[in-house]
Parts: structure tokens; C-alpha cells; sequence
């Protein structure tokens, strides 16, 4: 007698992909995105730490900053300071420069934050 056993096959996990960033390109995040960067480090963009930037329409003293906090390689916290536009920070062999971030009301929630960054990986060749 031969007897046959239906067994359920165990779902698949589905993963939603990473996408890739291509150097020099500018691309954007927003709180909880996650990149994999040109030198293959993952960037996952956490939070606006604060935010002291003039809003648009006012005169301003000062133009004040804002700094944005990422996540390297699902460990390592990286701090970037837009002092007053343009930020900078390095990841592995990635250098990356913040190029904005909205919306530009000054006090930006996080929730609400869009980032504009470029990454770049120097060349090896050059030395």
C-alpha cells in the first residue's frame, strides 16, 4: 500500500530589494529608506536630529543647520551637518554629500523629510 503525504511548503520570504545607488547620481531617502552605496556599504537613512534652518520667507540672523542622521552597514551611526546647505560625511570607501533636505520649513519632523544626497567612490586608479 502506498501512501502519499500532502505537506504545505513553507512560504517563501520575501525581501524587498535594496536598490542600488549609482556614484556621482544624485538620489534621495526618506526616514527608514535603505540604499546599498557604490562601494557595496548599506546606508538607511534614521532620522533629522534637529533642525534650526531659517524658514523660507523669513530674515534670518542666521541660516542655521540641520543634521541628519544615517545608519552605516546596520551598525554604525553617521552624522551629517547641513551647515548651511551642503554636508558631507564618508561611509567605507563612499564619500557622501548631502545636498538638501525638504521640506525646508525649519524643525523638520522626520517623518516628512526627504533627503537629497550623492555618493561618490574615489578612484583607485589614481594613485
Amino acid at each position: 500500500m502506498v501512501t502519499s503525504v500532502a505537506t504545505a511548503a513553507a512560504a517563501p520570504v520575501v525581501t524587498p530589494a535594496i536598490p542600488a545607488v549609482v556614484a556621482g547620481q544624485p538620489f534621495q531617502m526618506r526616514p527608514g529608506g535603505r540604499v546599498r552605496l557604490p562601494g557595496g556599504e548599506l546606508l538607511q537613512f534614521v532620522a533629522v536630529l534637529d533642525d534650526s534652518r531659517c524658514p523660507p520667507g523669513v530674515t534670518c540672523i542666521w541660516a542655521g543647520q540641520a543634521t541628519v542622521q544615517f545608519r552605516a552597514n546596520d551598525s554604525a551611526d553617521l552624522s551629517i551637518v547641513l551647515s548651511p546647505a551642503v554636508g558631507e560625511g564618508q561611509v567605507g570607501t563612499t564619500r557622501l554629500r548631502v545636498l538638501g533636505l525638504e521640506p525646508r520649513s525649519g524643525a523638520v519632523q522626520s517623518k516628512d523629510a526627504v533627503v537629497s544626497l550623492v555618493a561618490d567612490v574615489p578612484d583607485s586608479g589614481s594613485r
